[in-house]
């Protein structure tokens, strides 16, 4: 569940992966459908045609979509001796409200966890001091409802979410 709201007497869900609710009757809902609890059962409040967007209940209202960044990110030497400046464009969606840095280890692929959830100053690039060894860097959009892509290896193939993340969960849709 990533977001709760009443509606009059009614409990209304949000939820990130499908989730089987009941008794009585089980029900499987997915994301982009929301399940109320009326006191005695869950029924679907409301179905949503294009997740994520705004579902016009207080508290599960979404910016958008987060996008992806396109791949521009650039690594200099930074002002403070033995850090990074990492400088990006903006992502290609206009949900993106944020940007997390993410580091992982050179082929130790996949272990990226994140070391910075917010881009200050709001100018595409922030200054980092790297952990010792060889280390990869990531830039991912975010929003309030979850964060873009991470990323695409060979094939289309979408990066894994990190180990420990700015927003979850990952919302990973085409830009406009």
């Amino acid at each position: 569940m990533i977001g709760a709201d009443t509606c009059g007497a009614r409990l209304v869900l949000s939820l990130d992966v499908p989730t089987d609710l009941g008794p009585p009757g089980i029900v499987t809902y997915v994301p982009g459908q929301l399940p109320a609890w009326t006191g005695a059962a869950y029924a679907l409040f409301e179905a949503l045609a294009g997740w994520p967007l705004s579902s016009g209940v207080d508290g599960l209202a979404c910016a958008g979509n987060p996008g992806l960044i396109p791949s521009t990110l650039k690594v200099n030497k930074a002002v403070i001796p033995g850090n990074l400046q990492l400088a990006w464009t903006a992502s290609c969606s206009q949900g993106a409200g944020n940007y997390g840095i993410y580091e992982g280890t050179i082929g130790t692929w996949y272990s990226h966890t994140q070391i910075d959830c917010a881009d200050a100053g709001a100018d595409l690039t922030e200054e980092i001091t790297p952990a010792a060894g060889n280390r990869y860097y990531l830039v991912v959009p975010h929003n309030v409802c979850g964060e873009g892509s991470y990323g695409q290896r060979t094939g289309g193939i979408e990066r894994p979410v990190g180990a420990a993340v700015c927003a979850g969960p990952q919302i990973v849709t085409s830009c406009p």
